[in-house]
């Protein structure tokens, strides 16, 4: 009994969120923007360059320079890329941000972004898995964050499903493996496209395909990627290779060197 009360006690909160929240309607002052690219799970870009921080959310990091990928990030990408990549959205923003113009220290719009069809994108992040309830700052939706992220602990859905992570509060938290995956998920490559490849427990090079199976690398083709040390002007991963060599994939899958100055030539090696 004591279980399914506190079950209630936020399932009906969620229920309520989801009914009620801005979805199928265009939100009061909102603006109807279109994205143009997905930085990272919880950043966008907009038609006219415009920067925006999600409101609410926070998803693994893939682009810290002197940080590796978090687990789960590539994924969390993929999920906002096709929830909101070329498609027209509305941005609802947040009173508690109007003092500082509704910019974050960085510059970056914040902002809560809501499909067409009303699909609220900061509260699908969270309750799929891909990112925390970041609530570290007041906002409308707190209450109702907090609950989606404890129904998705209680799902065991994406970062919640076994292992441990930590998130930006540094507060290690039951993590992010997707259901069938293994553990080894300490990259030791990257593909081309940015990719983690991982290392099974019997030595099999892999990575994730977007359609949830693995997709396996010869031994001869492994390991050409090296380590990520920056992205480049226009953000491309640069990597560093065993020999110190700087380089970043250009469109058409080749190599382009860079010099510890900073000039940059294409080619292959």
């Amino acid at each position: 009994m004591k279980k399914f009360l506190s079950f209630l006690a936020y399932f009906i909160p969620v229920l309520l969120f989801l009914v009620f929240s801005p979805e199928g309607s265009r939100p009061v002052g909102a603006e109807y923007r279109t994205v143009k690219r997905v930085v990272d799970g919880d950043t966008l870009i907009l038609e006219n360059g415009e920067k925006v921080r999600l409101i609410g959310v926070d998803t693994p990091e893939t682009r810290h320079p002197n940080k590796p990928v978090e687990f789960l990030g590539h994924e969390a990408i993929l999920f906002t890329r096709n929830m909101v990549e070329d498609k027209k959205v509305w941005l609802e923003f947040d009173q508690s941000n109007a003092h500082t113009g509704h910019k974050d220290k960085y510059g970056r719009t914040l902002a809560y972004v809501s499909r067409e069809d009303g699909k609220f994108l900061n509260a699908e992040i969270i309750r799929q898995g891909y990112g925390h309830a970041y609530t570290h700052y007041p906002f409308k939706y707190l209450n109702e964050f907090r609950a989606l992220e404890r129904q998705a602990r209680e799902q065991r859905t994406g970062l919640w499903n076994t292992g441990k992570s930590t998130d930006v509060s540094g507060v290690s938290r039951e993590a992010a493996i997707p259901t069938g995956k293994s553990r080894e998920q300490t990259p030791v490559s990257y593909t081309p496209t940015g990719k983690p490849i991982y290392e099974g427990p019997r030595g099999g090079l892999y990575h994730w395909s977007e359609n949830g199976s693995k997709s396996y690398h010869p031994r001869s083709s492994s390991g050409n990627n090296g380590t990520i040390t920056g992205t480049t002007s226009t953000e491309k991963k640069l990597y560093e290779g065993p020999r110190g060599d700087i380089y970043h994939y250009s469109a058409s899958g080749n190599k382009v060197y860079h010099s510890r100055s900073g000039s940059s030539r294409a080619g292959r090696r």
